[in-house]
């Protein structure tokens, strides 16, 4: 057999479609190199540290703002309450309840009053608090170390740039613990004008 008639007798290769001749080719994608994003880190110098130390002066001037406005609006209404009901004939009006103008007036005057003065006070209650017992800032999770050598030895293995953001962090604490206090302050002081009112003509219509 010759090499011609040994070539006829191979399976010829099937004849592709025009429409798939046509089709466009899909490419390999070209390889490259892999990137790495660079990561986001926060890097605190001197002049944080130095901005930590006025924030922490700026919110606790506040803090003690409030706290001195709060205790003179709260000895103010507390003082009223005491002087109305230690009044015999507004005692009288509040102890035989009716519809009159007398014990209707009387009692607002009390609502009013009562609810300034625990205003007042949940300006002046303490509640800064923090979600763990880890920290090197907030007294109350100094206090929760073991012993003051524990204490030292974690503050001395702290860099300055993990000191700069624990103070940082305590001063968002604690300006959130400032605007609530500025909150009920406010209500406080608002509320204070119409209380005044009721408990005047409480006594006036005595």
């Amino acid at each position: 057999m010759t090499a011609q008639e040994e070539e006829q007798k191979r399976p010829q290769p099937t004849e592709l479609p025009a429409a798939v001749k046509a089709a466009p080719r899909l490419e390999p994608p070209i390889p490259s190199e892999p990137t790495v994003a660079p990561s986001r880190s926060i890097i605190f110098d001197k002049p944080h540290s130095d901005f930590a130390s006025f924030h922490e002066s700026y919110v606790r001037h506040y803090i003690a703002l409030a706290d001195t406005k709060a205790g003179v609006v709260f000895t103010l209404a507390a003082g009223i309450i005491g002087y109305l009901v230690n009044n015999d004939d507004i005692q009288d009006t509040i102890l035989a309840p009716s519809c009159s103008a007398e014990f209707v007036i009387s009692i607002l005057a009390f609502l009013f009053l009562g609810l300034v003065t625990a205003l007042a006070f949940l300006v002046i209650a303490p509640r800064l608090t923090v979600s763990s017992n880890e920290g090197l800032v907030f007294f109350g999770a100094v206090a929760k170390k073991a012993t003051g050598e524990i204490y030292l030895r974690e503050l001395a293995a702290s860099t300055e740039q993990s000191l700069t953001e624990a103070r940082l962090k305590h001063c968002y604490d604690t300006a959130k613990i400032c605007s609530r206090k500025y909150d009920f302050l406010k209500k406080a002081i608002w509320l204070t004008p119409p209380s005044l009112l009721l408990a005047l003509l409480t006594i006036l219509l005595k």
